[in-house]
């Protein structure tokens, strides 16, 4: 069996500088939102041990509200992390509770 990665978005891999969630969701993307929507420094850590460990990814963002898991790994295509693409498991979303963070629910 294969290990589970969840992967949240916000402040972790993006930092919404200069784009973010909602920006993923304009037609067409500004240009440069490719290469720029994730942070490197993030996605360099995190490609050695999706590419060692194989683990399954489950998406445990609030992007979910704003696409469907298909999207989302059309999304990593499109934007230079074809591997997390790859690596999402079938059914890897995790949404939260709508109106909810994950801290008020751990607080619940």
């Amino acid at each position: 069996m294969r290990p589970l990665l969840l992967l949240d978005f916000d402040d972790c891999v993006c930092l919404s500088k200069p784009y973010g969630g909602y920006d993923v969701t304009l037609r067409p993307w500004p240009e440069d939102l490719p290469a720029k929507l994730w942070h490197q420094p993030a996605m360099e850590v995190l490609q050695p041990i999706v590419e060692d460990i194989k683990p399954q990814v489950v998406v445990t963002s609030s992007w979910l509200g704003l696409m469907m898991l298909d999207s989302i790994k059309e999304l990593f295509e499109a934007t230079g992390v074809p591997w997390l693409a790859k690596a999402l498991h079938p059914h890897g979303e995790a949404m939260q509770s709508r109106g909810w963070t994950r801290l008020v629910m751990s607080q619940a």
